[in-house]
């Protein structure tokens, strides 16, 4: 790809209810690119935090082949509320970045793949090299809506 590029999609925020059932929510998002080779940044726009978040996310990335794999950074972390659906900001909190990785679906012309929050990385063993990581993992497809 060449020059700028928009992007459309959803990502699912799932998770596990007190009746052990999966539920799944679609945020949907807009990301605009520029590309330098396989290499791209830009911004993203998401519905779950448009309303809370007045500048649009950083994104960088890049494509190898049909493999996509970018990172979102949010100015500061935040959470949605369960009480209220409303999205609450920890200004001073930095985010973790969000990595999305996944594959171009050429039957259906739309990247799809996992997204991955690490929440908490703990080292453990007497070398500190064996890892527990806590994150929040999640599915994510999009399309290319321009030339």
């Amino acid at each position: 790809m060449i020059g700028k590029v928009i992007f459309k999609g959803i990502y699912f925020n799932e998770f596990v209810d007190d009746n052990n059932e999966l539920l799944s929510f679609p945020v949907s998002f807009t990301m605009k690119v520029s590309f330098q080779g396989n290499s791209f940044q830009g911004t993203r726009i998401d519905d779950e935090t448009k309303s809370v978040i007045n500048e649009p996310v950083r994104v960088k990335g890049f494509l190898e082949g049909d493999f996509i794999s970018f990172t979102i950074d949010y100015p500061c972390n935040y959470y949605i509320d369960p009480d209220t659906g409303q999205t609450i900001l920890l200004e001073d909190e930095p985010h973790p970045g969000v990595v999305y990785e996944g594959f171009f679906d050429k039957t259906i012309q739309t990247y799809k793949g996992e997204y991955q929050v690490v929440i908490e990385e703990l080292r453990k063993g007497v070398f500190q090299d064996d890892f527990d990581v806590e994150a929040i993992v999640g599915n994510w497809e999009m399309e290319k809506i321009n030339n």
